[in-house]
């Protein structure tokens, strides 16, 4: 079974997320404005985990999920996705009934524990 491979972007001036697109979507994309976005570093990217949450919704980088009320962030390392809490503790993302996307890490307030 293959992985989806998509994206989604944040848009540093506007402030809004774009809707989810595929790595083929991207490349068609390439001669547009999108392009110039992405070399002046207005674009923020994170990566679909292909990875979904208890409620069916995608699980994308930069997500906020809360699983056994705690609250994670995921990010992507070298070949892997991973969960990260209290900027030391951390474990590997895995489909469970419990993960529940509750937002991402630019659209809310992160509990960092403190």
């Amino acid at each position: 079974m293959s992985r989806i491979i998509k994206f989604r972007a944040w848009d540093k001036e506007t402030k809004t997320m774009s809707p989810p697109h595929s790595l083929q979507d991207l490349c068609i994309m390439k001669d547009t404005l999108v392009d110039f976005a992405i070399m002046d570093g207005k674009l923020e990217f994170m990566q679909y985990t292909g990875l979904k949450d208890k409620l069916g919704r995608e699980i994308y980088e930069g997500d906020i999920i809360l699983n056994n009320n705690t609250q994670w962030i995921i990010e992507y390392l070298p070949a892997c996705f991973i969960m990260r809490h209290h900027n030391s503790h951390w474990q590997f993302i895995g489909e469970n009934e419990y993960s529940e996307v509750i937002g991402n890490i630019y659209e809310m307030e992160v509990d960092n524990g403190g």
